[in-house]
């Protein structure tokens, strides 16, 4: 349909400070984008057309990272589970983003 002048864009922000999450724009910080750094990115990449926008750096190596080994992908994925229960004793949006 985009020659018909319908867009679409994927957007995969990794973790935001929001209320969803229980967090503030002042909670920001290392692996944790505001919403409004977000919006920024989306804005953008809508623009320009862009298909997949990842406001978050760090999504990009990942999905490189998925794509060219899986197998090792899963593994990282597997361990960080692991990690998380270990630590928090669950699984919780709230506090799994200090664990990346």
């Amino acid at each position: 349909m985009g020659g018909q002048g319908i867009g679409v864009s994927v957007v995969c922000p990794q973790y935001v400070a929001t209320p969803l999450l229980g967090l503030e724009d002042g909670d920001a910080q290392g692996n944790l984008l505001t919403a409004a750094q977000v919006a920024q990115t989306v804005w953008r990449g809508v623009s320009e057309g862009t298909f997949v926008i990842l406001p978050h750096p760090d999504v990009a190596q990942y999905t490189v990272l998925r794509s060219t080994d899986p197998a090792r992908w899963i593994t990282g994925m597997q361990k960080l589970r692991a990690k998380v229960l270990a630590q928090e004793g669950g699984l919780s949006a709230q506090n799994f983003y200090r664990l990346i």
